[in-house]
């Protein structure tokens, strides 16, 4: 009754599930309730019987709190009339809780099967894959991704807003923030951030065995590590949730007696031309983040990975991009 009068939806009206999984940090916890359809007079009949003690909880007593005014106050006026005029009525109100239930569970399924085809990883979408379904099923598919990426789900407003915010053109960068979460549009891409996204300076001179922190376009923290073998350079990324990346640089002649204390790891780069090819021709960085569709907000993030004052590869995202120099 209370998640009706507040508005809830099928699943909310399904009322608690004998089993859920709830997120906690990069993994989830099962929570499992084998006594949630015993009556609570069963419960203490049990307990008296067998001589068990139990504990109430004092807030149980709380009338201020809308759930113990219904079941207090409601409920007790409720119970003197359902015999005589809604008898079933206990019955009744459970069946339709399991239906919505059922429902949920079917369209969980279906949910599921459609971001299949929408998502791009699990914490971005495809935008224009998204906005080619109809506008509830849209609402459906975003509810549901976020679902499966936080216990703290937008509220419909929250929803619809977002859903707006998706027909706006491709050179706009549209921010909606709920709780402690960010969501992003750039260009085709849709991107859940756990955390506002925070802008960090990073400048460090890596040795061997040792790794400097920086962060990618969803604000996860990346390791980043170096190691010199003659006259190649290996750079390592890794993320705690993802496998290593790797890419080995030969050094330019000229550079070859430096050694990895020489390595230096920064995005300070805002005058530094990069060659994405053998063949091609240097630019500046900015115009090659335009055609990466690197999203703004993440742009004076990209670390570069310097040995002197050569650029040998720079870090976007989880990606190492060397410098054809």
């Amino acid at each position: 009754f209370l998640r009706l009068l507040r508005g809830s939806g099928p699943k909310g009206l399904a009322g608690m599930r004998p089993k859920t999984r709830r997120l906690s940090g990069m993994t989830g916890i099962n929570l499992v309730r084998p006594l949630l359809s015993t009556a609570r007079t069963d419960l203490e009949n049990y307990a008296r019987h067998n001589q068990l003690r139990w504990v109430t909880d004092e807030s149980n007593q709380n009338v201020q709190y809308d759930r113990n005014m219904l079941r207090h106050k409601w409920f007790n006026v409720a119970q003197q009339y359902w015999a005589e005029r809604w008898p079933g009525m206990q019955r009744a109100i459970a069946r339709s809780a399991y239906l919505c239930d059922q429902q949920q569970t079917t369209l969980d399924l279906l949910l599921a099967e459609k971001l299949q085809h929408v998502k791009i990883s699990p914490q971005t979408l495809s935008k224009s894959t998204l906005i080619s379904h109809p506008k509830a099923l849209q609402i459906c598919l975003l509810r549901y991704w976020f679902e499966q990426l936080t216990d703290e789900a937008p509220s419909a407003a929250v929803l619809t807003e977002m859903q707006s915010a998706l027909t706006c053109e491709n050179d706009r960068s549209p921010i909606i923030a709920w709780g402690s979460h960010e969501w992003r549009v750039h260009a085709d891409t849709i991107y859940f951030l756990r955390h506002s996204y925070t802008a960090k300076s990073v400048y460090g001179v890596l040795a061997d065995d040792q790794y400097l922190e920086c962060q990618d376009d969803l604000g996860r923290s990346i390791h980043i590590s170096c190691q010199f073998i003659q006259t190649t350079l290996t750079i390592t990324l890794s993320r705690q949730d993802d496998a290593a990346n790797q890419e080995r640089v030969l050094v330019p002649g000229g550079l070859n007696n430096l050694q990895a204390q020489s390595v230096i790891i920064t995005n300070q780069l805002s005058d530094c031309y990069f060659t994405a090819n053998a063949k091609g021709k240097s630019r500046q960085l900015k115009r090659w983040f335009k055609e990466w569709k690197t999203p703004p907000w993440y742009r004076n993030d990209v670390v570069g990975v310097f040995v002197d004052d050569t650029l040998l590869a720079i870090i976007d995202g989880n990606k190492i991009k060397l410098n054809r120099i």
